[in-house]
């Protein structure tokens, strides 16, 4: 019995022994610890070349944004000085003194084409047409998205130089092509490279500016008494026909809202982009039409027909001593402003889109863009006249066609046929 008692007493000794070596820290042990951890901090550090700092957790950058507001104004100040100083209702095809009615329908036809653009970018929110179109339609939408983006630099680079050569040969006839547009390019690039947010603040004050002079223009017109109504009558004396030929022209200028919404849609509610593409085309229709209307009741149809700027035709009418002396003079500082507003808008559709599709930054793209525009925009002097030529009812109908109703209704077409559609943020 005795041997048993002292054989238990024996083992829980043991036990206890045990444990208090596993319980009680071995110094030895824990400096071997310590040595192997510093061990594996210097080789760690080796490979990453140097001191290594914590890492702050990784954000996404949030994406510029613009309101559908926002998006408005832009649609109706884009291509506005264009078809205002032009007035090709008046001046391409065959209307007449039917003008008005012609850009009456010319803004309808301008909603049906940006209503397709808006529909198809409303599929695909948070992306631009640079970024859908392989979802769409595969690489052939990538080449069609890309055909798109160099469609609106050689529309930037176009109306700049139709816009400064009526400015050369109006009223700076020795000054050289590429002082005004060098200055223009340099303004236009830095405002697209600044982005969709800041383009979409400026627009709410440029539209205040340019529609406050308009407003004042016509004030002052109207106390001219030189506005004869009667100019205006007898309305479709030989049919509506005449009237359609002159539609081709305008509903190409309003189509081009197209491409801000396929470009600059990804940063608005899809839910306002339909909103937002007929409220800015109504908005520069109504001051489309009051144009047309006004030039016809001022310089008569005879006038407004033989002239490649009617409204500068009707701003050297408007003068008033001690108040206004030269009204064609601020037309001419508005349409400069204008120039430089629709490039940077233009600029920036392409870049966007560009960016989309190569997953590059989109100021890089914009920076190279400027400078590949230069050579065109300073090569050798051409006078209005040809630079019209450009933009006839020809020309202006077959970009209609293959450009803002060809690539945009095919890439709809086929989004709807396979049913793609994306998803919310990008």
């Amino acid at each position: 019995m005795r041997k048993k008692q002292q054989g238990r007493q024996q083992q829980g000794q043991q036990q206890q022994d045990v444990t208090a070596e596993t319980v009680e820290p071995n110094p030895q042990w824990a400096l071997q610890q310590a040595q192997n951890a510093r061990r594996r901090l210097r080789q760690q550090q080796s490979k990453g070349g140097g001191k290594q700092t914590p890492q702050a957790p990784k954000t996404v950058q949030p994406q510029p944004r613009i309101s559908g507001r926002q998006l408005m104004l832009m649609i109706a100040l884009s291509r506005f000085t264009v078809m205002v100083v032009f007035l090709p209702v008046a001046t391409t095809g065959t209307a007449g003194r039917n003008a008005w009615l012609a850009a009456v329908l010319a803004v309808l036809g301008g909603m049906v084409v940006g209503t397709l653009a808006a529909v198809l970018s409303a599929r695909f929110p948070g992306q631009s047409i640079g970024g859908f179109a392989r979802a769409a339609a595969g690489i052939p939408g990538l080449v069609l998205a890309a055909i798109y983006a160099g469609f609106y630099v050689f529309i930037a680079v176009a109306e700049t130089r139709l816009l400064t050569a009526l400015i050369i040969d109006v009223s700076l006839p020795r000054t050289p092509g590429w002082a005004i547009v060098l200055p223009i390019l340099v303004v236009a690039v830095y405002g697209a490279a600044l982005g969709p947010d800041t383009a979409g603040r400026a627009t709410e004050i440029l539209i205040t500016s340019l529609l406050a002079s308009l407003f004042l223009a016509l004030v002052l017109l109207l106390a001219s008494r030189q506005m004869e109504p009667a100019l205006l009558r007898p309305v479709l004396a030989f049919g509506i026909r005449p009237v359609l030929s002159s539609t081709i022209n305008p509903i190409f200028w309003f189509a081009m809202s197209a491409g801000l919404v396929l470009a600059l849609g990804k940063y608005c509610e899809p839910n306002r982009l339909v909103k937002s593409v007929l409220a800015g085309t109504a908005i520069s229709g109504m001051i489309l039409i009051t144009m047309a209307l006004t030039a016809t009741m001022t310089l008569g149809v005879g006038e407004v027909v033989d002239r490649f700027s009617p409204l500068l035709g009707v701003a050297r009418t408007v003068f008033f001593r001690g108040v206004v002396e030269r009204m064609d003079v601020l037309l001419l500082n508005t349409m400069m402003i204008g120039a430089i507003f629709d490039m940077t808008l233009f600029l920036l559709v392409a870049a966007v889109i560009i960016s989309d599709i190569f997953r590059v930054r989109g100021r890089a793209v914009v920076i190279v863009l400027g400078m590949l525009a230069v050579a065109p925009l300073v090569y050798r002097r051409i006078s209005v006249f040809d630079l019209l030529k450009l933009f006839d009812v020809m020309s202006s109908g077959i970009m209609l066609a293959t450009v803002h109703i060809g690539i945009v209704g095919l890439l709809l077409l086929v989004a709807l046929i396979r049913g793609k559609k994306g998803e919310s943020g990008q």
